[in-house]
């Protein structure tokens, strides 16, 4: 074995990426259950059950070196990044276009949009009547702008976090990859 290959251990700061992975998984999954417990129909659930599998997978992967989990975990990783983008584009337009032209102050729209979760949709609904209907056209046009820029700071954090777990999971697998190689040209050395 060549004496210049080392395996250097993924960091952030002085911690190990593969123990925030654990953590994180850890929290994911207890979120996830949580939120498929709560669910009542498949749209909404389908969200909390990939997570779940995601945050599964990811723990598994990062506390067992284990390559196919992490690669799942990555490509499953790379699918929410391409919806993140394609929602970070399309969905704060939508949203303050809705807001601005009136369209959001119908209830059953709100309703949609906010879900069944009731105090959520009453406290929305007063805030966007209270901006919309106040001074008129030029209030209504700043109410949008308003919920533009909230909705596209959300996505764009989102977004970011989504990114920085992906960028977590490629290091560790490619730490988990050299040991795998590095085990079975030395198995001492590991």
């Amino acid at each position: 074995m060549n004496e210049n290959f080392v395996i250097s251990k993924p960091v952030i700061g002085c911690i190990k990426i593969r123990n925030i992975l654990v953590f994180i998984s850890t929290f994911g999954i207890i979120i996830s259950l949580s939120s498929c417990a709560s669910k009542t129909n498949m749209y909404s659930l389908t969200p909390s059950f990939y997570n779940l599998v995601l945050y599964i997978l990811i723990m598994f992967g990062a506390s067992n070196h284990d390559v196919m989990c992490l690669n799942w975990s990555r490509l499953m990783l790379l699918f929410i990044l391409i919806l993140n983008i394609i929602t970070f584009i399309f969905l704060p337009l939508a949203v303050a276009s809705s807001v601005s032209s009136g369209v959001m102050d119908e209830p059953r729209i709100q309703k949609l949009v906010f879900g069944l979760d009731n105090q959520i949709y009453q406290k929305t609904r007063t805030i966007l009547n209270d901006l919309s209907y106040k001074s008129g056209r030029e209030n209504r046009f700043l109410a949008g702008f308003v919920v533009g820029l909230i909705a596209e700071s959300l996505f764009l954090v989102i977004a970011t976090a989504h990114y920085w777990l992906y960028n977590m999971v490629c290091r560790v697998l490619e730490y988990s990859k050299s040991i795998k190689e590095a085990s079975a040209i030395d198995p001492q050395a590991v």
